[in-house]
């Protein structure tokens, strides 16, 4: 990836993901720490509006008290057959790596490319267990801004 930002605590950011792919985590990269977690997970996208919409599952936590990839993983590895949102919340604010994260030469992290309409969506949502639906919830768009991505395994 290229370039870093920082996110704010107690929002929902999320990323569009549309390839098939078999994936086992959502993954951010810290490149400053701040003491506090992360929680990640994946969303379908709604028939209708094309906005996140129902859980698909949450991810196990992880801490931004350190630097590096961190990996929220799922109890096992799924396919994506179809566009989904990557979502993550932060109980702190780090500073991440801005762009695609590859991981050696086959597993990567990969999300959507930029010539989508916009790239990131954010809602306010207090840190703690993700809701098992967003539609209600009011979402800002903002564009070239990706931080999250979907783990790619074999």
């Amino acid at each position: 990836g290229t370039g870093t930002g920082t996110v704010a605590a107690n929002l929902l950011y999320f990323y569009q993901f549309s390839r098939l792919a078999k994936v086992d985590a959502v993954a951010i990269e810290v490149t400053t720490l701040s003491a506090g977690n992360v929680r990640g997970a994946i969303y379908t996208m709604h028939p209708t509006t094309g906005l996140p919409h129902l859980l698909i599952e949450e991810g196990t936590a992880q801490s931004t008290g350190t630097t590096g990839i961190k990996a929220i993983t799922f109890a096992a590895a799924r396919w994506v057959d179809r566009p989904v949102y990557i979502a993550t919340n932060f109980s702190a604010t780090p500073t991440c790596r801005i762009g695609t994260v590859q991981i050696g030469p086959s597993l990567g992290m990969n999300v959507l490319n930029s010539s989508a309409p916009y790239n990131r969506l954010t809602a306010p949502f207090t840190y703690g267990a993700l809701p098992a639906d967003v539609s209600s919830l009011t979402f800002t768009a903002a564009n070239g801004t990706y931080m999250s991505a979907l783990r790619l395994t074999a």
